[in-house]
């Protein structure tokens, strides 16, 4: 929300108007959730999630570099390294920072 409503763009002034009111009907806050999303807020947003999983994915991969000794756990040993690997590209497909395949 900060990121849209500070981004300088016409949609951070409609969200900021929009905030100045209640927001009481449906219509008002899927207003300001477009507003949100043309200023830029949900880029930001997932661009910070998908650094947050891949920091998370590579301290998991340090904790556990082998995933046959690892036990009975998730993904399964049985499972290819790239099923954690994955994870970020699922979870943040518009993070430029992260192949993401579709």
């Amino acid at each position: 929300m900060v990121a849209a409503l500070t981004s300088g763009t016409p949609a951070a002034a409609e969200l900021a108007a929009l905030y100045k009111g209640p927001m009481t009907t449906p219509g008002e806050v899927s207003r300001a959730a477009d507003a949100v999303d043309r200023a830029g807020g949900r880029d930001w947003a997932q661009v910070c999630a998908g650094d947050r999983m891949a920091r998370a994915v590579h301290h998991l991969s340090r904790a556990v570099p082998d995933l046959a000794s690892a036990g009975t756990c998730w993904p399964s040993p049985s499972s290819s390294p790239a099923a954690t690997t994955d994870l970020p590209r699922t979870a943040t497909p518009a993070n430029p920072r992260i192949p993401h395949d579709g």
